[in-house]
């Protein structure tokens, strides 16, 4: 996997909500931390805590790495006061508004500086802060963000929930990085997933069946699950190209 994103400074991740971004990307991210790469997790939807349990549901122990591999930016805490006095923990980074985009960049080149270039940014995701900041500035910053990836050797993926912008704002972000991978469910309520495109990249855009493990399958099954499972036969983003 980490050699077909050698080459790649950018993924747009678009779906629905709960058809599995976040577990797409919690496996990458244990891929990458695996591989002893530096990670920023900017969180906007969850709380560092949440993300962290939710990694620990597929065993992924994202604690054991924070600090010296992988370093928070939670921009969801201070905004919905749910951060108090005293419970800032070392190496987190805080964001006090969803409206200031600025302090989101200035933390992500603060945890840069703090594991080393290049890093793997997710960012999830994109969606709120178009609630709170006008597209064009959004789009500004997008850009931002990804020549820098790029130019520094790094890698990002943006998560993006469908339906919260509009269509014409989710192209142009499209072309903004270097590929678009999408997910989606059925008319059966099936999870599916496909390459959109990958610059440079021949690729298969044909829509493959996955699942998910997730606590109530951990309940039926009495065992950890693996993260993302592709029906029919296991396969990785190499095998979807």
């Amino acid at each position: 996997m980490l050699e077909e994103l050698a080459n790649i400074s950018g993924l747009l991740l678009k779906g629905p909500p709960g058809v599995g971004k976040l577990e797409w990307c919690l496996e990458l991210i244990d891929n990458f931390l695996e591989h002893d790469k530096k990670i920023v997790i900017v969180g906007i939807d969850y709380s560092p805590e949440t993300i962290r349990q939710r990694a620990f549901k597929f065993d992924i122990d994202l604690r054991k790495y924070e600090g010296e591999n992988l370093v928070f930016v939670d921009c969801f805490s201070a905004p919905l006061g749910k951060l108090r006095e005293g419970e800032r923990t070392d190496g987190t980074m805080y964001v006090s508004s969803l409206s200031n985009i600025e302090q989101i960049g200035m933390n992500i080149t603060k945890a840069s500086d703090v594991l080393g270039e290049p890093i793997n940014l997710f960012f999830y995701s994109l969606s709120p802060l178009f609630l709170h900041n006008a597209p064009q500035a959004l789009l500004k910053f997008f850009q931002i963000m990804s020549s820098q990836l790029r130019t520094n050797g790094g890698f990002g993926v943006f998560a993006l929930h469908e339906g919260v912008q509009d269509e014409r704002t989710g192209d142009t972000l499209g072309m903004m990085v270097d590929g678009v991978v999408e997910m989606r469910f059925d008319e059966m309520l099936h999870r599916e997933i496909r390459i959109h495109h990958i610059k440079g990249i021949a690729t298969n855009p044909v829509w493959t069946p996955f699942d998910i493990g997730g606590e109530l399958v951990d309940v039926v099954l009495s065992e950890r699950v693996p993260k993302v499972r592709y029906v029919d036969k296991e396969v990785g983003i190499d095998k979807l190209l």
